[in-house]
C-alpha cells in the first residue's frame, strides 16, 4: 500500500511551469564543446565523402553505358533452372 501511495505522490506532484524558471541558464561550456565537437565530425564526414566521391569513376552519356553493356557477356538464367520434378518420383523409380 505504501508502493501505491508514493507512485501517486509522485504522478501527482506539480513542477514549475517554464515562466517561473530562472532566465539565467544556459547550456554552458560543456554545451559550446559538445556543438563544436559536432561540428567538427560533420565537417570531417563532409570530406570524407568528397574524397569517396572523387575516386568513382562516373560514365558520362549513353556511350558509356553501351561500352559497359558490350563488355558483360549475356547470362541466359533458364540453362540453370532446376526440375521441377518432385523429390518423391525420383525415389518411386529407383
Amino acid at each position: 500500500m505504501a508502493g501505491i501511495t508514493t507512485a501517486l505522490g509522485v504522478l501527482t506532484q506539480t513542477y514549475p511551469s517554464p515562466g517561473d524558471l530562472p532566465d539565467d541558464r544556459s547550456a554552458g561550456y560543456w554545451g559550446f564543446l559538445l556543438f563544436l565537437l559536432m561540428l567538427l565530425g560533420v565537417v570531417l564526414l563532409w570530406f570524407s565523402l568528397n574524397k569517396q566521391l572523387k575516386r568513382i569513376n562516373f560514365d558520362e552519356g549513353d556511350e558509356g553505358n553501351k561500352a559497359k553493356a558490350d563488355s558483360e557477356p549475356s547470362v541466359d538464367l533458364r540453362d540453370n533452372a532446376v526440375s521441377a520434378k518432385p523429390v518423391a518420383d525420383e525415389q518411386d523409380t529407383a
